[in-house]
């Protein structure tokens, strides 16, 4: 699971914080199976749909998978820049999602954030000059207990139309929302004072103690991985070539020791509110575009460059920014409950945990 905490260098490092499932294991599959062409618009797995309803039916549990275009801009400032400054990548989105229709309304679709992961950026002590050699691939994953809770964070309920009762008929999904590390939402979440001159040294926001004196809330903080530090915490690791080619590893949760020429820990709330429009090509399979602001604070951090500590100021001057482009973006959700004769995946919905698990282990069925 990779998440989504850019504490070093870019967002994937921010990123790497979300991503709780990924894997490529289909064995663990039920009756779907791989194969064929699902025609315009659709994945690669042919979706069986045989037995469904003249009108379209969508209520059921579904597994979908977003591919984000991402384009990352670098800022400056920092003691790590985004080197090239402007790049672009994809990200996954990865959801366990259950929906309830009454006629042309989906009246309740509830989903369960599985994983995001945002994609490897390279970055730069000092300015960037794409011709030095020492470029830093940074990359941020969730902690071991982030990767287990991410999936079992509440989601905000959301609705949604069709635009027909046929096959082909349009289909919007909006108001998908989850917030994690935080009881407040948007720009209330509680963020770093990178302006109060008094919050730049690089001995405060390293504990398990959120810094009332730099956070703009400490008492919305929200410990959804249960580890004890202010929001949830991501694992930062970034490595140059001869880190990668001497088999270095990332000393994450002691980064004062010997390890990779970044790593350490960054503590954050983040949100997600991702919106689905496209077309439903049958009762069950479902594909379009996707679009999801993505909100994130770091509220603290324990990083190392080299020897010498990172500010949580300086880190989150480092961090770039981003935007998701809806009109390249797309996605695929496929019912996995069996029903008309669609994949089933033997999921509980009321089991988010071990749901998120199984669609991860099955996601190439979802490509």
């Amino acid at each position: 699971m990779r998440v989504l905490l850019a504490s070093i260098s870019s967002v994937s490092t921010i990123a790497a914080l979300l991503a709780a499932c990924s894997g490529d294991d289909t064995s663990s599959a039920g009756s779907g199976t791989p194969g064929g062409s699902t025609g315009s618009g659709g994945g690669s797995t042919t979706i069986s749909c045989t037995d469904a309803p003249a009108e379209l039916s969508l209520e059921g549990t579904w597994a979908a998978l977003g591919r984000l275009d991402v384009k990352l801009k670098g800022n400056p400032g920092g003691a790590i820049t985004l080197c090239p400054t402007d790049q672009a990548g994809e990200a996954t989105m990865l959801l366990l999602v259950t929906v309830k229709q009454d006629g042309t309304k989906l009246t309740e679709v509830k989903s369960a954030l599985c994983s995001i992961e945002l994609p490897i950026v390279t970055a730069l002590v000092g300015d960037c000059d794409p011709m030095k050699m020492n470029l830093v691939s940074t990359q941020i994953s969730a902690s071991p207990a982030l990767a287990t809770a991410l999936p079992t964070v509440p989601a905000i309920p959301a609705t949604g139309t069709l635009a027909g009762t046929g096959d082909g008929a349009g289909v919007s999904i909006e108001g998908l929302k989850v917030t994690v590390g935080s009881t407040k939402s948007g720009t209330d979440m509680a963020t770093w004072k990178v302006a109060d001159d008094t919050c730049s040294p690089d001995t405060l926001g390293r504990t398990n103690q959120c810094e009332a004196m730099c956070v703009t809330d400490c008492t919305s903080m929200r410990d959804d991985d249960g580890d004890g530090y202010p929001g949830v915490t991501v694992e930062v690791c970034g490595f140059t070539d001869e880190d990668t080619s001497s088999g270095v590893k990332c000393n994450a949760e002691n980064p004062s020791q010997t390890g990779a020429s970044v790593q350490g820990r960054g503590f954050i709330d983040i949100e997600v509110a991702p919106k689905l429009t496209g077309n439903a090509k049958s009762s069950c399979e479902v594909s379009g575009n996707v679009d999801t602001p993505i909100l994130y604070n770091v509220v603290g951090a324990d990083v190392y460059l080299g020897p010498g500590k990172i500010s949580v100021t300086s880190a989150i001057k480092s961090l770039p920014t981003f935007t998701v482009d809806p009109s390249t973006s797309s996605f695929r959700m496929v019912r996995i409950d069996g029903q008309y004769g669609a994949p089933n995946w033997k999921v509980d919905a009321s089991q988010v945990a071990a749901a998120c698990k199984t669609i991860t282990d099955n996601v190439n069925q979802l490509n």
